[in-house]
């Protein structure tokens, strides 16, 4: 896969959503925003273990540990950014 062409793709189509999300009401806006908490929320299993694999490598990279303390994600992070995304807490 080519990473380059695959982060340009997604870039250029997320740049294209915009026009229709600008258009779309609060209440589409709000409906999306809930099914990709819930599709989150089903998936951390798989968030969690992509995450201890790019600490791994982070780790064998030699990587500074202030930038390994960011990448760190832990269970109780979701629920608290899908609370975060809204209330504004």
């Amino acid at each position: 896969m080519d990473v380059l062409a695959h982060v340009t793709g997604k870039a250029r189509a997320a740049k294209e959503a915009t026009r229709a999300l600008a258009l779309a009401s609060t209440r589409s806006k709000n409906d999306a925003l809930q099914q990709m908490a819930r599709g989150l929320e089903e998936k951390i299993g798989l968030v969690l273990d992509a995450n201890r694999s790019d600490l791994a490598r982070a780790r064998s990279a030699g990587l500074a540990s202030a930038f390994m303390d960011r990448l760190l994600a832990s269970p109780l992070d979701v629920p608290r950014l899908l609370k975060l995304g809204w209330d504004g807490r």
